[in-house]
């Protein structure tokens, strides 16, 4: 997946379990770029692009802006549904004896409490 400010031209790939650091020293540069960043994710116009494919996807149905992580709210339906999806798509990985035996095993836990 590609990440792309076309204002300034800046352009990077996203990859999963990656950190990408990016600096910007201008301070003017760095408010434009947090502002354009944070009403797309609000569902505005800016100058964020998030591609993948040729595929342009829009910010504000895929992503979800943390600028501060001591007030996330855990039990935000868009922050929820996501972690569902991607519990649902990893427990497809998993051997099917091995999901029902920590099935069992979660219930066996609950059950002592």
């Amino acid at each position: 997946m590609r990440a792309i400010y076309t204002k300034y031209g800046i352009d990077f790939s996203l990859e999963e379990n990656q950190i990408i650091t990016l600096v910007v020293e201008n301070p003017r540069v760095m408010n434009d770029m947090l502002r354009d960043l944070f009403k797309q994710t609000n569902g505005e116009e800016g100058g964020w692009i998030l591609s993948e494919q040729d595929k342009i996807f829009p910010l504000d149905k895929i992503s979800l802006l943390v600028d501060n992580p001591l007030t996330v709210d855990c039990n935000e339906k868009k922050i929820l549904t996501k972690l569902y999806k991607e519990l649902s798509e990893q427990t497809k990985t998993i051997s099917y004896e091995d999901y029902t035996q920590l099935n069992a095993d979660i219930v066996s836990f609950l059950d002592r409490l």
